[in-house]
């Protein structure tokens, strides 16, 4: 089969163009240095910054399997992508949206995505790079819903494993209850509970009713019950006071209170001021900042094996979902 004569010329950066004009030099050096910012800070985007080849992904020339492509889909904005029509089938459950349901597929389809959401779509599908296209969560959510159309099983692309799964939680640093509502809401089982690790500290009373209603009540019953588990085992942890050492020449029971006194107060602090996202060394520094006062040894060396057990203890409670 001969390639399409007709074609919109990608940038160097695969970035097709509305009614296929080249994006210019200074958008191209905008997304690209958006993009390496992404893969220098990030620590979900670890593949390096690729150079595009001679061959461009999803023009006339582009090969699968020995194949050239045999059906353009142009989108809303007139961005022109050249696809196989086999290898779209392969990866549906609906024959793509039903388009290519005829025993005579089309071979110019008009498809109502822009450019970015197809472009990041089919890169899914095709298993090509597309880290270095630093998509908004935004743009993911909208690639999600038309591969959800177009019958993509999404299960298969958020594996641990797979460059979808790093993408997505790349947004969750910096807009954890938004990720945690994306993943919820297509049901991204190994990216929501990933994603709730970064919600330790958010204060759920916050909790839009458009975020509340996109995760659902399951998972917005499962972010509850995380941040009551953690807060009822650091409860539980901080308020158990240690032993008493053996009585001394110099210290006694009576002698000992202050290291008890010492150990109750910092545990009601703990206990009814502290978040689920504590720290262990926040947790340590409240019980070591009053001991400086202690003067037995023995005290200190108690002391100093409680603050050892309850960071321990704390440090393994669960914190995702």
């Amino acid at each position: 089969m001969q390639p399409f004569q007709h074609f919109s010329q990608l940038s160097n950066l695969d970035l097709a163009t509305p009614g296929g004009e080249p994006g210019s030099t200074s958008e191209a050096l905008q997304d690209a240095s958006t993009a390496e910012l992404m893969l220098a800070y990030n620590p979900y985007l670890n593949p390096p910054f690729p150079t595009p080849g001679p061959s461009t992904p999803f023009s006339p020339t582009h090969e699968h399997d020995g194949e050239l492509p045999d059906v353009v889909l142009i989108t809303q904005d007139q961005a022109h992508f050249y696809a196989h029509s086999r290898r779209l089938v392969l990866a549906s459950t609906n024959y793509w949206g039903m388009l290519f349901a005829s025993p005579v597929p089309p071979q110019i389809i008009n498809v109502p995505e822009d450019a970015n959401t197809l472009r990041l779509a089919l890169h899914l599908v095709y298993g090509s790079p597309f880290l270095y296209l630093g998509p908004s969560l935004e743009s993911i959510e909208g690639t999600l819903v038309a591969l959800t159309k177009y019958g993509v099983v999404l299960d298969k692309l958020v594996a641990s494993c797979m460059p979808l799964y790093h993408l997505i939680l790349s947004h969750a640093p910096y807009r954890p209850i938004e990720t945690y509502a994306l993943a919820a809401w297509f049901h991204l089982e190994p990216v929501a509970v990933a994603a709730s690790s970064h919600l330790l500290a958010f204060d759920t009373s916050t909790l839009t009713d458009e975020l509340t209603i996109k995760m659902g009540a399951l998972y917005f019953k499962r972010l509850l019950d995380l941040h009551k588990i953690r807060r009822t085992a650091l409860k539980t942890i901080v308020l158990r006071l240690p032993q008493m050492h053996p009585p001394t020449d110099t210290c006694g029971e009576e002698g000992q209170r202050e290291l008890m006194s010492i150990c109750a107060s910092a545990a009601a602090e703990l206990a009814w001021d502290s978040l689920p996202n504590l720290s262990t060394y926040a947790l340590q520094s409240v019980f070591e900042k009053p001991a400086t006062d202690l003067r037995c040894r023995a005290c200190k060396a108690v002391l100093q094996q409680h603050i050892n057990e309850v960071t321990t203890e704390w440090s393994a409670v669960k914190r995702t979902i």
